[in-house]
């Protein structure tokens, strides 16, 4: 065996260990009931909803409010991880009511979204919120908010406001909220199983997003042993 060879293998093998070891370590790094928590089974979506299990998709929520200081400062890590995250993987948002003042933000999520402005209003929305100081929960702060940054009328928005539909996408997060028992923001619902919360990932945003990867994962490897 000539040299080259025998350096070629040798540094197969030390590859091959490299990578064993550090699935291994991830495997050790994350476990359930400490950065992680397995959600109770009791949440079932409406049947008009997109099943996202039966397209071989996997969810990811993000359980956030605009008056929240920490879900603000958690939105360069969502964007980093939407950049690279899988084909196959899809980023939802619920936007939480824990209080009254909560309530018109919320619709202004749902409205964005609704309108197809969210690009242009979600980081502005914080930004108003948390770097201005400047206080939009009503409806027509948000009205003069949309009007200026996307171009939303105010009869659309006011229309859109007390909406029907709109009233049931709030419904719909509050019942996810309370059936995943979701107690704060941000928190991230993994393939409708598995929560990360920000005290499970010590208050960082990274490793919040390093162990969503990890339970995609899981979840691919789960639904392999399933099917077999």
């Amino acid at each position: 065996m000539t040299k080259v060879r025998r350096f070629q293998l040798w540094f197969g093998i030390v590859t091959l260990l490299l990578a064993t070891g550090s699935i291994h370590a991830q495997a050790a790094k994350y476990k359930e009931g400490e950065h992680f928590f397995r959600l109770p089974a009791t949440y079932k979506a409406p049947e008009e909803e997109t099943d996202t299990e039966s397209s071989g998709e996997i969810e990811v929520i993000e359980f956030f409010s605009y008056g929240c200081p920490h879900c603000s400062r958690m939105q360069p890590f969502v964007k980093n991880w939407l950049e690279r995250k899988p084909e196959d993987v899809v980023l939802q948002r619920e936007h939480v009511i824990f209080n009254a003042s909560s309530v018109p933000l919320a619709r202004a999520y749902y409205i964005a979204e609704e309108l197809k402005v969210l690009s242009e209003m979600h980081d502005k929305i914080f930004e108003v919120l948390h770097r201005h100081k400047v206080d939009i929960r009503s409806e027509e702060a948000l009205v003069q908010l949309f009007k200026n940054v996307a171009k939303v009328d105010a009869e659309t928005f006011k229309e859109k406001y007390w909406a029907e539909e709109t009233q049931e996408q709030i419904k719909e997060g509050n019942r996810k909220v309370s059936s995943w028992r979701i107690s704060g923001t941000p928190s991230l619902v993994v393939g409708g199983k598995y929560l990360v919360t920000t005290e499970s990932a010590k208050a960082n945003h990274r490793r919040m997003f390093q162990i969503v990867d990890f339970l995609v994962e899981k979840i691919r490897k789960e639904s392999k042993e399933t099917k077999l």
